[in-house]
């Protein structure tokens, strides 16, 4: 099976790749750090000939180098563009890969309306990240309804080494409300978010 993975060199993407390369499959790497831009729909289509699944992950994070309306091309037509190859050329499935900031619930943003987490959790995204991530998952379930297109959306909080497990543990057994102090943190989500179902999947 042949994948393409956007944003392959990024955190989440470099896992996926490594983890997709281990069980066998014929990776397809679309990186801005290679030259391969997603809002660049000819390039996006050239990639994508003879694929079978595209994993979306490349996305702008909201970094203060970023504009908002810079986080918003890449974010929302970037996926429009990987949602319209997928039509062309007949690939039947796309992974989103979203994000837990969608939900509006994260970094001290607000409090959860309840615990544990879950699909049916309001989204109360605010940040130009959040808002895009957002808008980027309705685009998603919009598509897949009206296309042949399956089209799956995941809300990964990150991507967690054996170290970083490690570091949670000794920060837990150090301070009992690391997760809670200073804000509702990373540490926190992990524990209700990293293995729940997709937000949707059609």
């Amino acid at each position: 099976m042949r994948v393409l993975v956007t944003g392959s060199r990024g955190l989440v993407g470099s896992q996926v790749v490594s983890d997709l390369t281990s069980l066998d499959y014929e990776v397809v790497e679309y990186d801005l750090a290679q030259g391969q831009d997603i809002l660049d729909p000819d390039s996006l289509f050239h990639s994508a000939k003879e694929c079978d699944a595209i994993i979306h992950a490349a996305a702008l994070l909201g970094l203060p180098e970023q504009s908002d309306t810079d986080i918003m091309a890449v974010n929302l037509q970037g996926t429009w563009n990987v949602l319209s190859v997928a039509k062309k050329l007949s690939i039947p499935r796309v992974v989103f890969l979203s994000s837990v900031d969608a939900l509006g619930v994260f970094k001290g943003e607000r409090s959860p309306d309840y615990l544990p987490l879950d699909d049916s959790h309001p989204c109360y995204a605010a940040t130009p990240y959040a808002i895009s991530k957002y808008l980027a998952e309705v685009m998603c379930r919009q598509f897949s309804a009206s296309t042949d297109v399956s089209v799956v959306c995941f809300r990964p909080p990150g991507v967690w080494t054996e170290e970083t497990y490690s570091w949670i543990q000794l920060e837990r057994a150090k301070h009992a409300q690391f997760e809670w102090h200073p804000f509702w943190s990373t540490a926190h989500l992990l524990m209700f978010a990293i293995y729940r179902r997709p937000a949707f999947a059609h």
